[in-house]
């Protein structure tokens, strides 16, 4: 049996980023302990000559969740930066999660780990996640379990996700940027 919806595909993710952007701006979506970002309601900003949005006011917008993305994002907000960190996903931690690759990469330098990466190493640990298999001595770990590491840990930060989001443009003043278009 067919289901025909008598929409198109443009129509349809446009509905959905509509939806997507009254639900944020309404404020009926749980909010982090910590807030970084201030949420903004009814301000736009011009964009091909069409009035978008503005969710938020930060001073950091970091394009990607995975390994690293995340690690800047989190590194920044605790350093006292309003951070969003944009994922194209529907989790943090890129292919190491959502891609299944295993292990980390370590340097396999010894004491190389920066405070960060041991903290994650720590807390795979506190959720039951022995991640040295002693005779490689590579890094394993659960990806649902890690996943939820980095989500615990923006949220701990203040880092404000956006999952399912891409980045479409950025607008500049001289050589800094104004403006994420996501």
């Amino acid at each position: 049996m067919d289901i025909k919806i008598p929409i198109s595909r443009r129509d349809f993710f446009k509905i959905a980023g509509l939806t997507t952007a009254g639900v944020m701006l309404s404020g009926n979506v749980e909010t982090p302990k910590i807030e970084a970002a201030e949420k903004i309601s009814g301000t736009t900003v011009k964009y091909s000559n069409k009035k978008i949005p503005v969710l938020y006011n930060v001073d950091i917008c970091v394009c990607g969740g995975g390994p690293g993305g995340t690690a800047a994002a989190i590194s920044a907000a605790r350093n006292g930066a309003k951070v969003v960190l944009i994922e194209r996903g529907i989790a943090l931690g890129g292919l190491a999660t959502l891609g299944c690759v295993y292990p980390f990469m370590d340097t396999h330098a010894p004491n190389s780990d920066t405070p960060y990466v041991a903290e994650v190493k720590q807390r795979l640990l506190d959720k039951g996640i022995d991640y040295d298999d002693k005779v490689t001595k590579q890094v394993w770990h659960n990806p649902e379990v890690l996943s939820l590491i980095y989500d615990e840990m923006c949220e701990e930060s203040g880092v404000n996700i956006m999952y399912n989001t891409v980045l479409v443009d950025a607008l500049t003043s001289g050589n800094k940027i104004t403006t994420c278009i996501i």
